[in-house]
């Protein structure tokens, strides 16, 4: 006789399992170090966030622009990490994978609700939980805003279509609050508008007038405190960026040339998504491409976007799901480029969904026509589960610290100065001088930088070459004369050889740039007490 379990019991099992599915993959980050890329801006070296939750603090958080970004809620949670775990890197990590594995649940909870299905939204879910290009997001502790974006992109989803179920007034409020909570946590919610509008579409199937209507002016109506929210927010992060600096010029890379390389970094996000191999922390801007590439990618892209739209009565998921992708990754395609990357993992933690979408429904429908096995399309499926987590496994590894995972970086990626220079910091890490000022050397070969002469003169300076770290220091300057670390630098350096009249004016000019530089005034009165003790008979 079968046992006939509730109905809450297989959600709930489906749940657990991807709780410790993704517990599993994850667990190794709690022996992870911080990086010295973005980890010590975000978090060790910032003393807003080093001081952890304090009223000053959180006033901080609302009302300043750091790093050319305004996300007051991610700050508070770095905030709220410290206060609990310090500065030791495990909490602050497991705190990302315990985000991360609500969001799964998150994801589990919306399609089962949208959709009415549970085996399809449970492997939607999995799926999403252990895709390595998720890595970077759950094992960087700088990228703690991906996640919290994606918990309230999700929960806005969630409450939304529970609001568009039953009409509830009070779901509606709900999702305007996990939406606005979204807005301090990452500017890439301000696609979420457009993707209410596909749920819309499908499964919600609410742009058919029906009962005393659902008219397409309703579902603008309802969407309207959403696109405003979206258009402030889209106003304040432009200002942001530009403010710090962080947004490159057309002259830096031409509008063609950024049209190329989104052409290109989309087709390769599919490919990652599909194949995720030779995944790498950074993925430098290519410096020249061949005409047919980009062309041949935008048509590719053209068609396949064609394809799925004209699909809309046929198969709405593909049309959910490839515009969900596209639509989400617009705002870091790079037609507005903020920083040196051609693209980043990090940029597919929601518009992956959309592709998984596609992959589950069409793969079930695949499977339906072609009358395969039932055993037989859930074989595969946990297969491929395995795959994903097997390669997200040792991709979670390279994350362990610096070295290892821009040594990576290097090994996929080849000639790439950024990851060669951030190598050489993991070595000045471990104290590994002489392979340090080597990386740098090589950075330095395939691009010129400030910072890069300016690592490179320190390993130099430590292993008793302080003539050529000198000349370092000054090349340094040259190439950015706001440098203060360089400025800094160069006048401990002359303070060490005694020449203390140009130590005093490079402190100087550290004191020009920067008022607030205690150790430098410090430094410069220590240079001054010895020019007057050496002029003194």
């Amino acid at each position: 006789m079968a046992v006939k379990l509730p109905k809450t019991t297989l959600p709930a099992l489906l749940s657990l399992a991807i709780v410790a599915v993704t517990a599993l993959l994850y667990a190794q980050v709690k022996g992870h170090l911080f990086l010295t890329y973005d980890d010590d801006i975000y978090i060790t070296k910032n003393v807003q966030i080093a001081r952890g939750l304090t009223l000053s603090g959180i006033i901080w958080a609302f009302t300043a622009i750091h790093e050319s970004n305004w996300i007051p809620l991610t700050w508070i949670s770095h905030m709220v990490d410290v206060s609990l775990y310090g500065l030791k890197p495990s909490g602050h990590h497991l705190t990302n994978v315990a985000i991360h594995t609500v969001n799964a649940i998150l994801l589990f909870s919306l399609f089962c609700r949208l959709t009415g299905s549970l085996w399809r939204p449970g492997l939607l879910a999995l799926l999403f939980a252990v895709h390595p290009l998720h890595v970077e997001s759950v094992a960087w502790a700088a990228e703690r805003k991906d996640l919290l974006c994606g918990l309230f992109f999700l929960l806005t989803l969630l409450c939304y279509a529970n609001y568009a179920k039953h009409g509830r007034s009070r779901d509606y409020g709900l999702a305007l609050f996990a939406f606005f909570l979204g807005i301090l946590a990452k500017p890439m919610i301000v696609s979420l508008p457009l993707i209410l509008l596909l749920l819309d579409q499908w499964p919600l199937a609410r742009n058919t007038p029906v009962g005393d209507g659902v008219g397409v002016r309703f579902l603008l109506r309802d969407k309207a405190p959403f696109f405003l929210g979206s258009a402030v927010l889209a106003l304040v992060t432009l200002i942001a960026q530009h403010s710090g600096g962080s947004i490159a010029s057309l002259v830096r890379h031409p509008l063609p040339e950024r049209l190329a390389n989104a052409a290109l970094a989309t087709l390769a996000y599919v490919g990652k998504t599909l194949f995720p191999l030779r995944l790498a922390v950074f993925y430098p801007y290519p410096e020249a491409l061949p005409l047919w590439q980009p062309i041949l990618a935008s048509l590719l892209l053209l068609a396949f976007t064609l394809w799925a739209v004209g699909s809309l009565k046929c198969a709405p998921y593909l049309t959910t799901g490839w515009l969900w992708f596209v639509i989400t990754l617009l705002p870091v395609i790079g037609l507005v480029q903020v920083g040196e990357q051609a693209m980043a993992d990090r940029y597919t933690y929601l518009p992956i969904i959309g592709l998984l979408i596609i992959l589950v429904w069409g793969g079930e429908e695949l499977c339906r026509r072609l009358r395969v096995p039932t055993a037989l399309s859930c074989t595969t499926a946990l297969i491929l589960i395995l795959l994903l987590a097997a390669v997200a496994w040792r991709q979670t590894r390279y994350w362990q610290n610096q070295h290892t995972l821009f040594a990576h970086a290097v090994a996929v990626t080849g000639d790439n100065p950024v990851a060669t220079f951030q190598l050489g910091n993991g070595l000045v890490v471990e104290n590994r001088l002489p392979e340090a000022a080597d990386a740098f050397t090589r950075s330095l070969a395939l691009k010129p930088s400030a910072k890069a002469y300016n690592n490179l003169a320190y390993a130099q300076e430590r292993t008793g070459q302080a003539d050529q770290a000198l000349l370092n220091y000054r090349r340094a300057i040259e190439l950015e004369p706001l440098s203060v670390e360089s400025h800094y630098n160069l006048g401990l350096l002359l303070l060490r050889q005694w020449q203390t009249e140009e130590a005093i004016k490079a402190f100087d000019t550290v004191l020009i740039l920067d008022p607030t530089h205690q150790k430098a005034r410090e430094n410069r009165e220590r240079a001054q007490r010895v020019q007057e003790a050496r002029r003194r008979p």
